[in-house]
């Protein structure tokens, strides 16, 4: 709770990262028993998987490409599923290669952008065709197949209770 701004918005459950971060630290061990619980296969609170998402307008237009949706977690589900990132890391560096930067500490859309850009112009100077194919994460994640991601998570060694978790989450 401590790295999440304290400006940023909540979710159905009612909590503000403030109001959070402002509650006795006992309050903290009763979180980590809920998460506990759901971890050896507990619901998940009915409160954590209504995830309001306001459409948030890009530019000046009026239509449905000029904007995307903003899923707004659970302030407690947000504090989970960061502490679980930080303990899969060295699962996700057993795989990962180093020309992978998607969700990488220390890289950006700067990284991809610059290479991209270079192997365009590239082909543009030889006159070879080039094609290139733009997603942006809402397009991506929307098309995720779940069920053969959390298999395929398991099948390389990630964690069973954190890929049980959020299957149930899903």
């Amino acid at each position: 709770l401590q790295q999440r701004g304290a400006a940023k918005a909540g979710s159905f459950g009612g909590w503000r990262t403030r109001e959070a971060r402002d509650l006795p630290r006992l309050f903290s061990w009763r979180a980590v028993a809920i998460f506990t619980l759901i971890e050896d296969g507990g619901d998940w609170p009915a409160s954590f998987l209504v995830i309001p998402q306001p459409f948030l307008r890009k530019g000046g237009g009026d239509g449905p490409l000029d904007g995307r949706w903003l899923g707004l977690m659970s302030v407690w589900y947000d504090a989970w599923s960061r502490l679980r990132a930080q303990h899969v890391q060295p699962w996700r560096s057993s795989w990962t290669l180093d020309s992978m930067l998607g969700a990488k500490k220390g890289f950006g859309i700067q990284d991809i952008y610059w290479s991209t850009q270079l192997r365009l112009e590239h082909a543009s100077a030889l006159g070879n065709p080039c094609i290139i194919k733009l997603l942006d994460r809402i397009k991506c994640f929307a098309r995720l197949l779940f069920g053969i991601v959390f298999d395929l998570a398991l099948h390389t060694g990630c964690p069973a209770a954190i890929v049980d978790a959020r299957r149930r989450f899903y």
